[in-house]
């Protein structure tokens, strides 16, 4: 079962890197990254309802049926989403649609020199707070850091930073636990 998941990962991001490199040559190409991203964002949250995702898996519905329904339901959609999205629904991958999505959007980070930091805090951060933290870690990465917060009532306090395979932890535990292993050693 992990090997299939695996092996989707693979295949989501390979959809997900043609469907960058089409957008980036795309005329007015920022409009282009950023309305695939707005629709598949969309398109992927319609897939999670279980009344449209068993329509489109149907087999015994045809693809133009399947198609049509789609542009009903998205209305104005960017014509690379629409491409996309038809080949998934022809290959019976449109379940991929919320793995290629998340790796759309790594790279039109990764192209904007953007690094997204999930941030853990025993209270909630003001905007003073957030906006000095993703300075220190812009500094700290030599990119724009943008900040998802998320509290944790277990920590005491402090902060605990992740920014793609880094982890900054400044937590009140981590503290305690590194005095702790001092004290015994």
């Amino acid at each position: 079962m992990q090997e299939v998941a695996v092996n989707n990962r693979l295949v989501a991001k390979r959809y997900a890197r043609a469907l960058f490199e089409i957008a980036v040559d795309y005329p007015v190409s920022s409009q282009a990254l950023d309305g695939v991203l707005y629709d598949i964002g969309r398109m992927s949250q319609l897939n999670q309802d279980p009344t449209i995702a068993g329509y489109l898996a149907n087999p015994t519905i045809s693809l133009n049926d399947k198609n049509q329904r789609l542009s009903d339901i998205l209305g104005q959609s960017h014509p690379l989403l629409l491409k996309l999205v038809g080949q998934l629904i022809a290959k019976n991958k449109l379940d991929l649609l919320a793995d290629i999505s998340e790796e759309y959007q790594r790279l039109i980070d990764t192209h904007r020199g953007i690094a997204r930091a999930r941030v853990l805090s025993a209270v909630p951060l003001d905007e003073e707070a957030q906006l000095m933290l993703s300075q220190r870690l812009s500094r700290l990465v030599g990119k724009q850091v943008v900040l998802d917060p998320t509290i944790d009532p277990k920590l005491i306090g402090g902060l605990v930073v992740r920014i793609s395979d880094k982890l900054l932890d400044g937590s009140t535990r981590a503290s305690l636990s590194s005095l702790r292993w001092r004290l015994t050693s």
